[in-house]
């Protein structure tokens, strides 16, 4: 039996030291890292990592979040926050918490991200590009407000990550529903509720025809004069065309829209969003897009 247990034992020894040349090495494949990230300003919403090593045991690292190919998002300045931002002021970075293991990033921030923009890696090592990115502050102010409920809305029935807050790779009226749950939350250096002196917008009526393959023609109605940008945005947030910028009198506008993106190139088909920003307030109108008919 000596023999035996010599070699059982001599064969636990030679496992050991593998598995001791194999800690200390991320490895993307073993990791874990969630499947889309959702941020609130209140810094309420975690962002799961577990980085592992070959062995697929936990491995201590440091986890880095570039948000740097984001410039849409807008990380909150202000307050103690369990992550460091880097000088450049787009990578935030933290390490496992040594009691659960998980790290965990409450991002406290804002604003739309395109997809697969987001890296993130552990000890310079890549585990993962999101192309998930779900944010409660759609406009980017650092707080959760009607606006960024009604923008939600406006993406009920698309697959525009932005505001799949659940997950499904679809938006509905549930996460409508999760939004509302965040109304309120806000950083505290959001942009300020007093009131501005830019004059409002009374009424932007929904394009019509919708769908629509030609034009489609909307209306706006100022109560005062006004500086003003009608711009047409994708499922992501890019900006697709800018309809009008300038100021504008008292008084209904019409406008139209023929599919084209920029230099005069059509769009393709698909769900795009008009919207109007006058003054402080924006107002944002859905419509459909079918190339060719």
């Amino acid at each position: 039996m000596k023999p035996r247990v010599t070699m059982i034992m001599g064969a636990l020894g030679a496992i050991a030291a593998a598995r001791g040349t194999l800690a200390g090495v991320v490895s993307p494949a073993d990791s874990y890292v969630a499947p889309h990230l959702v941020s609130c300003p209140a810094g309420d919403s975690s962002f799961v990592v577990i980085p592992r090593n070959l062995a697929h045991d936990p491995e201590y690292a440091v986890v880095s979040v570039h948000l740097c190919s984001c410039p849409g998002y807008r990380l909150s300045q202000v307050g103690p926050h369990p992550y460091i931002v880097d000088p450049t002021g787009c990578v935030v970075s933290t390490t496992p918490d040594p009691e659960t293991g998980p790290v965990l990033f409450p991002l406290a921030g804002g604003g739309l991200c395109p997809g697969d923009s987001l890296r993130v890696d552990a000890d310079g090592v890549t585990m993962d590009y999101l192309t998930r990115v779900a944010s409660f502050d759609q406009d980017g102010d650092l707080k959760v407000d009607g606006t960024d409920v009604g923008l939600v809305e406006s993406k009920v029935g698309t697959t525009d990550p932005s505001a799949d807050f659940d997950g499904d790779g679809l938006v509905t009226a549930a996460d409508v529903g999760i939004a509302q749950q965040h109304l309120g939350h806000r950083a505290p250096d959001a942009t300020t509720d007093a009131p501005l002196p830019s004059p409002g917008l009374v009424a932007m009526s929904p394009p019509q025809p919708n769908p629509f393959w030609r034009e489609t023609q909307f209306r706006l109605t100022l109560d005062d004069e006004a500086p003003v940008d009608v711009s047409v945005y994708d499922p992501s947030g890019r900006s697709v065309a800018t309809v009008f910028q300038g100021e504008l009198s008292p008084g209904p506008h019409d406008f139209a829209w023929q599919g084209l993106g920029a230099g005069g190139t059509g769009a393709p088909s698909g769900i795009y969003f008009v919207q109007a920003q006058v003054g402080a307030q924006r107002v944002v109108r859905r419509v459909v897009f079918l190339r060719g008919r």
